[in-house]
């Protein structure tokens, strides 16, 4: 990415709506403290905004500010274009590679389990 970036699985989830950390973390499948830490960062880099929840007075929601779903509209656009010029050799979009991955990791209906 051209531009710094806190990367975790939890990214899509804060674009889409404001969350609580605990539902952060447990989606992102990281440990709250850790969670915590980013977002403070994230916050402090003026990407990320607290609120309190209306639901719950002493809970703060997690939401992307302007600043930051620019940020993650810009690097979407450079990731996209990375896959292109990595995956783009395969031609066909990648289907085929896409298709032969997903039979890899389908076990064959024989398969104990």
């Amino acid at each position: 990415m051209r531009e710094f970036v806190d990367e975790t699985p939890a990214g899509p989830l804060l674009v889409r709506v404001s969350h609580r950390l605990e539902r952060l973390a447990q989606h992102a499948g990281t440990d709250p403290m850790m969670t915590s830490q980013v977002t403070r960062r994230l916050e402090a880099g003026g990407l990320l905004e607290r609120a309190p929840d209306p639901a719950d007075g002493g809970a703060r929601r997690l939401a992307p500010t302007p600043a930051g779903l620019a940020l993650v509209a810009r690097a979407l656009t450079d990731v996209e274009a990375d896959d292109e010029a990595f995956f783009g050799a395969l031609g066909d979009g990648g289907g085929g590679f896409a298709d032969a991955l997903a039979r890899l990791a389908t076990p064959p209906p024989d398969a104990p389990g």
